[in-house]
């Protein structure tokens, strides 16, 4: 069977999925459909409760919440996909690296990988984000930095197995080189362990910048993200609950989406697991 075929016949998989499909069409499709400036500020207009005209209701400076939630998607979780594609490219390369050579190149990616991860994610963050200051590209760099190190352990340790068997050695005699032998018969071997933490990164990346957003290190206003409208919506929270419910919504959400389509993923992608998950009515 296919693996998309394995994906629709897993249940989580396939939930996480269409949760997923559905936020991104409507963070991609919204701006095409429905016009407006997220940044228009109505003075007049201020904290209305949600309408037929205004989805969402309005913010504390007239702004249409509906739309700032949908253009806040699009940062957030463009944001999340470039963090996690960095930490899968960096954090996988080091990890293969260091399990295959071993010895003192092994050691120092180790010591650095320890250092990195000694530190709680979001003070890491946060003392990068202090260093760069505060913007979109920055927020990149802080959040693969803190998240780069643990893709890098995932990929390290099949690795150390994966260069001792006979398949390696046979490659090696055959005179293969270091890096094909790595990149051509390793690296495919070693995958699933590693897309799956991609997308646990994918997820902890976005609560992350929501975090930096909250508290006013992330990508500066007005331009909205998830983060800084539920900054926004606290100073309002017991007049005008909806500014806080729907952005941390759409961020639930999200995060939920990708949490199941990571563990259906785990399933797809584990021989072990192959059984679990899957709808037995079908097989």
């Amino acid at each position: 069977m296919s693996f998309l075929g394995r994906i629709r016949r897993n249940r989580l998989a396939f939930l996480g999925a269409m949760i997923l499909s559905v936020l991104v069409a409507f963070a991609l499709l919204t701006p095409l459909v429905v016009a407006g400036d997220p940044n228009l500020m109505r003075p007049t207009l201020k904290s209305l409760p949600p309408s037929w005209s205004y989805w969402f209701g309005t913010d504390q400076l007239g702004r249409d919440l509906f739309l700032r939630v949908m253009h806040g998607s699009r940062l957030s979780l463009g944001i999340s996909l470039a963090v996690a594609l960095i930490s899968l490219i960096v954090g996988t390369t080091l990890g293969i690296v260091a399990g295959y050579v071993g010895g003192w190149v092994d050691t120092v990616i180790g010591r650095i990988v320890d250092s990195l991860m000694a530190f709680p994610s979001i003070l890491l963050a946060l003392g990068v984000m202090a260093m760069l200051g505060a913007s979109l590209e920055n927020v990149i760099v802080a959040l693969s930095l803190v998240y780069m190190p643990r893709v890098a352990r995932v990929a390290r340790a099949p690795v150390l197995a994966e260069r001792k068997l006979e398949y390696v050695e046979a490659a090696r005699s055959g005179g293969a080189s270091h890096a094909r032998i790595l990149f051509r018969h390793i690296l495919p071997n070693v995958t699933s362990p590693i897309i799956v933490q991609a997308t646990v990164v994918f997820a902890y990346a976005m609560v992350a910048e929501a975090t930096l957003g909250f508290l006013g290190v992330g990508v500066p206003p007005p331009e909205p993200s998830w983060g800084n409208l539920l900054a926004d919506g606290r100073r309002t929270l017991m007049v005008s609950p909806e500014q806080t419910i729907f952005p941390a919504l759409a961020l639930g959400l999200t995060v939920l989406g990708i949490n199941l389509l990571g563990d259906g993923l785990r399933d797809v992608l584990d021989p072990r697991m192959r059984g679990i998950g899957t709808n037995p009515t079908t097989g």
